[in-house]
């Protein structure tokens, strides 16, 4: 199932997807190019579990604030 598309440019995005392999929920994160006029992911996903995507997401929302203190939006 796909939550969500993030466009990078025409021919790039990330696809966030939560599938089942092996009778396992995990959340994966692809990259996604367009080759051919349609898009195919490549071949290194991130899959992430439990701890692990509260990290990301953790480190996301840090990354997040201190993009905002660089540009002065803090």
């Amino acid at each position: 199932m796909i939550i969500k598309k993030i466009n990078i440019n025409d021919f790039t995005e990330i696809r966030i997807s939560k599938d089942v392999i092996n009778g396992t929920a995990f959340i994966q994160i692809k990259i996604w190019e367009k080759i051919d006029n349609q898009f195919k992911p490549t071949n290194k996903p991130i899959v992430l579990k439990d701890r692990a995507l509260m990290e990301l997401i953790g480190g996301l929302k840090l990354s997040k604030y201190l993009e905002s203190n660089i540009n002065g939006l803090a």
